[in-house]
């Protein structure tokens, strides 16, 4: 279950949020804050055990609003990035700073004749070789664009072009 619930914001009102789901013997197995509002999922359950915990939430004072949901805002968001991706008809490979492949989106896997379960999680230069000086690029936070690299499983050369998307927090 996934519950969206708003409030008025006042010290404690996570931990009082936390000690219903305690009461009630239920664990919170993900959680997401935000201004005033507090997104909580839950194992499944019955509508039996559904119902006193959604009424003893909306209990809680400075609570104004509690509301099941379908999907929690970063599943939400990984579903419309999924859509954008899919819909791209250029070949699109996102890795993270590790170098390791995070997105591959449709149109890659038809370019480079590479399948999605094959390079997901697994090293940039692992998978293709030749793509080493995106690696460099994006670790450098260097934009390249339309460089010419040779692949050699597929016998095709391709411009690529990286776009690094820097963690304004790190240093």
């Amino acid at each position: 279950m996934r519950i969206k619930v708003s409030y008025i914001d006042r010290v404690g009102i996570v931990f009082d949020i936390a000690y219903i789901f305690m009461h009630h013997q239920l664990n919170i197995v993900s959680m997401e804050v935000g201004i005033n509002v507090i997104f909580l999922e839950t194992e499944p359950m019955s509508i039996e055990l559904e119902q006193p915990l959604l009424r003893d939430i909306a209990q809680i004072s400075d609570i104004t609003a509690v509301a099941q949901i379908e999907l929690m805002p970063h599943e939400e968001k990984a579903e419309q990035l999924k859509a954008v991706l899919d819909a791209v008809t250029d070949g699109v490979v996102a890795i993270d700073s590790h170098g390791c492949i995070t997105q591959y989106n449709p149109a890659a896997e038809k370019i480079m004749h590479t399948s999605t379960v094959h390079v997901i999680g697994k090293p940039l230069t692992d998978i293709f070789p030749c793509c080493l000086s995106l690696v460099d690029s994006i670790q450098s936070g260097s934009k390249s664009i339309n460089r010419e690299i040779f692949f050699e499983q597929t016998n095709s050369h391709y411009l690529v072009s990286s776009h690094p998307i820097m963690d304004r927090y790190k240093k």
